[in-house]
């Protein structure tokens, strides 16, 4: 897809804040979090064109899940990163290795729990922590 085949009335300046806070939520939560964000305020146009977008006047904080369903329905991407990626917010790659590191820290600490729990000792799990 390119980015012609994204209506106009998305890519509108407008609506950057509403897509930034998008990759803020996905960021912060990871690219599949589907909760919801505060719908920013947007200038008139852009609110038509989000309303147009999901079928009806959205309410305050904004269903990830309904917004992805209308951007994939409208062919904008195949999911709402990638969506959000073809509007011009790709998630940030610092929040994706984060997120990594942090599964792989969990993994660590979690294999040395489990090792230190079958060495019989009393201090083993203060030594373990």
């Amino acid at each position: 897809m390119t980015d012609r085949d994204i209506p106009e009335s998305l890519l509108a300046p407008g609506l950057g804040e509403l897509w930034a806070a998008v990759r803020r939520g996905l960021d912060r939560n990871g690219p599949h979090w589907r909760g919801s964000i505060t719908r920013p305020d947007l200038d008139r146009a852009s609110d038509l064109s989000l309303t147009s977008l999901l079928g009806r006047k959205p309410p305050g904080r904004l269903d990830l899940a309904a917004l992805e369903t209308a951007l994939v329905r409208r062919d904008v991407g195949d999911d709402l990163c990638d969506a959000i990626s073809r509007l011009g917010h790709p998630p940030s790659a610092a929040a994706t290795e984060r997120r990594a590191a942090q599964a792989r820290a969990r993994t660590a600490r979690a294999a040395l729990a489990g090792a230190v729990e079958c060495w019989g000792e009393p201090w083993g799990g203060e030594w373990g922590a």
